[in-house]
């Protein structure tokens, strides 16, 4: 085995990874000369951010945070660059009593620690970081004197290669490029807030902005109208797909890039935080041949990911699927994914006219926007065809009304519907800081809970911010008989959730107050969806 054998065995004894699978890459390493832990992370086995957690809480190393720990130009290159690119270190900075600290993907590498030492004959400190940012450091650091001045391309590429590796690393859904007076603004939104990064120059700005638009298949020729493109970038072995906007302002084009990561897109339905409840009304929903399931919520609530779990649940050689989107978010395997083309006439009612000629089996609809697709979809939901979509609105049984409100017959919509599955994403408290407390008597009597809550704090690891991803909460709608006939006699709104919560509809407060119970989100973000549910209920 090679200098990761702490860590490895540290993965096989706690189970994270399975004999099997490490004798195969420990196999394959021996072929293609990669390190097995690289092989386990491109094939999506264990992610670098697992491995940097189990680094700091076994070995009690610290985690690089390239928000918070500059680079110092003057220890830089206290290495020689041929040491450091073989062996993906970068020394960054001085501590207390002239200790180096030194960035590495393996800390447990203690041949190569000794190595360092000698080299330097001064102590060190190790930091954790993954080797895509590394060699980013390395490349920003170690180059910039052999890049010609008026080689601006060759800076912006890296400069580009830089700003998408840490946008990805640190799990942002996407990366601003604002331009001001004087400077441009970088900025990553992570967990659904921007967080700003660094300041640009002007010149630097014009280069980055070009760059990316040759990447992405734009006119850079063009300034005054708002283009889009799509370009792809390899990151530590796996393929990234981004989407590029750009919209003229009065300093520039400003460019929003949105990061599609599969790795961090594609989820089980097991994982997407459903209860067991839930989980088992959504059973019996995907066991039908035929009929339509809707999942909605508003922009930004995880809507696309919840429908590609289904089909990816559903997905079989033995049956044609079909979908029509707008924009294709992820090419999937077996799947036949039409792009909606306004300008050509091809949108989401004419796109699902046609594609009920292809003999589909499973239809997938981006989003019911108005009245020609709301009827499309519900015709073909009761002519034999099982049909996802997406609506926005507020919580399952507004749904319902929504679709009636688009001139859908009341009659038809109670035969064509299965279940709404409604949901929203809040900020998950870092469980590594997130600070509990006892809840007040006014709060203990308003939600009949006893038990200890948890608010955010901050910390190296969730940078500061006091969140660490997002957790999703739900409701579901399962349209049984009882349901359907509430809708066919053309109940209102209040008469249909009441007979849906009598059915069993667990409502978003109730997921809210689990999550708050189990320490996943802050009482404060939980108690503001509660109030906004009975605003809506009143």
């Amino acid at each position: 085995m090679n200098d990761n054998r702490l860590i490895l065995e540290y993965l096989l004894q706690t189970g994270m990874i399975k004999k099997t699978a490490l004798l195969g890459k420990i196999e394959q390493s021996q072929k293609t000369g990669e390190a097995v832990l690289d092989l386990l992370i491109a094939d999506g086995i264990i992610s670098f951010d697992q491995l940097a957690l189990i680094y700091q809480k076994e070995w009690g190393f610290e985690i690089f945070d390239p928000a918070r720990h500059e680079i110092n130009p003057a220890v830089v290159r206290n290495l020689p660059v041929e040491f450091i690119r073989s062996h993906d270190v970068f020394p960054f900075d001085e501590g207390p009593g002239h200790e180096l600290w030194v960035l590495m993907s393996d800390p447990t590498d203690q041949k190569l620690i000794t190595q360092i030492q000698q080299a330097l004959n001064q102590n060190i400190r190790i930091f954790v970081g993954p080797k895509e940012l590394i060699r980013n450091l390395v490349r920003k650091y170690y180059f910039t004197d052999q890049l010609a001045t008026g080689d601006q391309m060759a800076k912006s590429l890296d400069i580009a290669d830089e700003l998408i590796s840490e946008g990805v690393m640190r799990g942002a859904s996407d990366i601003h490029i604002e331009p001001y007076q004087n400077t441009c603004r970088i900025r990553f939104r992570i967990d659904g807030v921007l967080y700003e990064k660094n300041m640009l120059s002007r010149e630097r700005y014009k280069s980055l902005i070009t760059k990316l638009k040759v990447l992405a298949g734009c006119d850079i020729g063009e300034h005054r109208l708002p283009q889009d493109g799509a370009l792809q970038i390899n990151f530590q072995g796996r393929r990234i797909d981004l989407r590029l906007s750009s919209m003229p302002t009065i300093h520039g084009e400003k460019i929003v890039l949105r990061i599609l990561d599969q790795q961090q897109f594609f989820y089980r339905i097991d994982e997407l935080g459903f209860s067991e409840k839930q989980k088992s009304q959504l059973a019996q929903m995907l066991q039908a041949n035929h009929g339509m399931i809707l999942v909605t919520g508003p922009t930004g609530s995880g809507k696309t990911t919840t429908l590609y779990s289904f089909l990816n649940a559903l997905n079989t050689s033995r049956e044609n699927f079909v979908t029509i989107e707008d924009p294709v978010e992820f090419q999937m395997e077996g799947i036949n994914q039409i792009q909606v083309n306004e300008k050509s006439g091809l949108d989401f009612a004419s796109g699902l006219r046609s594609v009920l000629r292809q003999d589909p089996n499973v239809i997938m609809v981006g989003e019911i926007r108005d009245e020609n697709t709301a009827a499309m979809a519900t015709r073909a939901a009761i002519t034999g065809h099982l049909l996802f979509s997406s609506v926005h609105t507020t919580n399952t049984v507004s749904t319902i009304t929504r679709l009636l409100d688009m001139k859908v017959p009341a009659y038809l919509l109670s035969s064509a519907l299965r279940g709404v599955i409604s949901q929203r994403l809040l900020n998950r408290l870092c469980p590594h800081c997130r600070q509990e407390r006892l809840l007040t008597i006014s709060e203990k009597e308003r939600f009949a809970y006893d038990g200890l809550v948890y608010e955010a704090k901050g910390c190296s690891i969730c940078h500061g911010t006091g969140y660490q991803g997002r957790v999703a909460i739900q409701e579901v709608l399962l349209v049984n008989r009882q349901v359907r006939e509430a809708i066919s006699a053309g109940k209102n709104y209040d008469d249909i959730r009441h007979v849906a919560l009598k059915q069993g509809l667990l409502p978003f407060a109730d997921s809210v107050l689990a999550q708050i119970q189990s320490g996943n989100i802050a009482f404060a973000d939980g108690l503001a969806v509660i109030r906004e549910e009975a605003e809506w209920h009143r």
